[in-house]
């Protein structure tokens, strides 16, 4: 009772020392977290797309400032810890800080979210999974590393000249190093993965510098940490979907005997290619989709060519048939054409499972583990989408046209939202003509490794 009551004192001490900052960040916090900035700015002028810009820049900044503030109030780093003479103990003041972060910050972030998921007509209750874990990331990523380098600076412009000179820095180089390594499906584990080694060195340099107040050690402590998520970054994403793979059963093999239909003049490449590809254990009603490829083409008539592809993808899957197109450079696809090649590689591949196919004739879906349709408004909202959502024309079509999937396969992969961006919903916009809604959700990722040998690539190329 005592200690609860020494936490109580100091977080109402510190509420009234950053009441200031409650001023700015709390509408701030409650217009982008109800409203999409891109609603926000669609058909706006110029002039008012770039102040909602600036404000909703302005917003984690706003926050960082007060959690700085809030660390501040009992400075950690120095010799004026005049905290240390007071009747309570590190341990209550950590605790103070904690409660103040969730009362001003976390509880009403929750509370606006949920008022979002609300005004879009999705049950709160339903996606509460959803809202805790957004609280969950949202705190790593922005409030436990502020306060971690609150911890280990003097004043705020010391904190901001930090954020300005390491933080930005180390941001961009981050994001130059994991730009383009990206694998469908594997971004959520990234973020998982780079969300514990924040939130573990956080937690340490917090803890360090409450209970022994070292700021040299937490101060190195915090550039390791830094340094550590962009070494993770650099490590290939092949690794981490192997570590999804789920050993599926199923087995791909070229089937020679199967050739290219005629007549399908949309997407006419005169450089392509369709191998005809047999999926042995395909479930009913499933198909494989291409998350990412590595493939490398050879001629062993000409001696030391190798070359790589242009773009590859699946499609046409009828049972457990379907084709996998691949795009070469047109004068490497002139000059191969007569000869054989070898084409070898690894595809990194998801199992879709169709769950329904829904009537878009009502204004209104309501979709269990999506979110809701809006037909008026041609837009879906999900507060995390762990369905794929695409939309054909007639109910016996066979496979959803590409172009009329509207939610990317890589959104529906992680088990929980990992973002940590205030708006709780994603919007994805659709054409309205379309007549039904199909339903699909991964069912099991693999890799599959092929060496196709002997090949002529105008036996494979595609009928006009």
């Amino acid at each position: 009772m005592v200690t609860a009551r020494k936490i109580a004192v100091l977080a109402l001490k510190d509420l009234r020392h950053i009441w200031p900052h409650l001023l700015v960040v709390l509408p701030l916090m409650f217009v982008f977290a109800t409203n999409d900035l891109d609603l926000l700015t669609r058909h706006r002028t110029v002039l008012v797309t770039t102040a909602w810009q600036l404000l909703f820049l302005a917003t984690p900044v706003a926050i960082w400032s007060l959690v700085a503030a809030l660390v501040h109030s009992e400075p950690l780093v120095g010799d004026r810890q005049y905290w240390l003479t007071r009747p309570f103990t590190w341990y209550h003041l950590a605790a103070a800080k904690l409660t103040v972060l969730a009362i001003c910050i976390d509880i009403p972030l929750f509370l606006f979210q949920a008022i979002a998921l609300g005004a879009a007509g999705i049950s709160p209750v339903a996606y509460l999974p959803d809202l805790l874990w957004r609280q969950v990331f949202f705190s790593v990523f922005l409030l436990l590393p502020a306060a971690a380098l609150a911890a280990v600076t003097r004043t705020q412009g010391q904190f901001a000249l930090v954020v300005l000179l390491v933080a930005g820095p180390f941001a961009g180089w981050a994001w130059l190093a994991g730009h383009g390594q990206y694998i469908d499906g594997a971004q959520w584990v990234d973020a998982c993965a780079l969300a514990m080694v924040l939130c573990a060195g956080s937690c340490a340099i917090l803890l360090l510098q409450y209970s022994q107040r070292r700021a040299a050690l937490s101060r190195t402590l915090f550039a390791f940490t830094a340094l550590l998520c962009i070494v993770y970054l650099l490590v290939p994403q092949q690794a981490v979907y192997g570590v999804l793979a789920s050993g599926a059963s199923i087995r791909p093999s070229l089937d020679r005997s199967v050739k290219y239909p005629a007549g399908d003049w949309r997407f006419r490449r005169t450089e392509a290619i369709e191998l005809p590809l047999a999926a042995e254990g395909l479930p009913a009603g499933s198909e494989l989709t291409l998350n990412n490829y590595r493939m490398i083409v050879e001629c062993p008539a000409l001696p030391g060519f190798r070359t790589g592809v242009n773009s590859a993808r699946l499609h046409g899957w009828s049972g457990q048939a379907g084709f996998l197109q691949i795009v070469l450079d047109p004068r490497e696809y002139r000059m191969l054409s007569t000869r054989e090649v070898t084409i070898q590689g690894r595809l990194y591949l998801t199992l879709m499972s169709r769950e329904q196919v829904l009537d878009t004739a009502p204004d209104t879906l309501r979709i269990p583990g999506f979110g809701i349709c809006t037909r008026s408004r041609a837009l879906c909202l999900s507060p995390g989408p762990h369905a794929s959502l695409s939309f054909i024309r007639d109910r016996g079509e066979q496979r959803p046209d590409q172009y009329g999937r509207i939610v990317p396969l890589s959104d529906t992969y992680a088990p929980f939202p990992v973002s940590p961006w205030l708006y709780p919903l994603d919007a994805y916009h659709y054409d309205p003509t379309y007549s039904f809604l199909v339903v699909e959700r991964p069912a099991g990722r693999f890799r599959f490794d092929f060496n196709f040998q002997h090949l002529r690539l105008d036996d494979f190329a595609r009928p006009f």
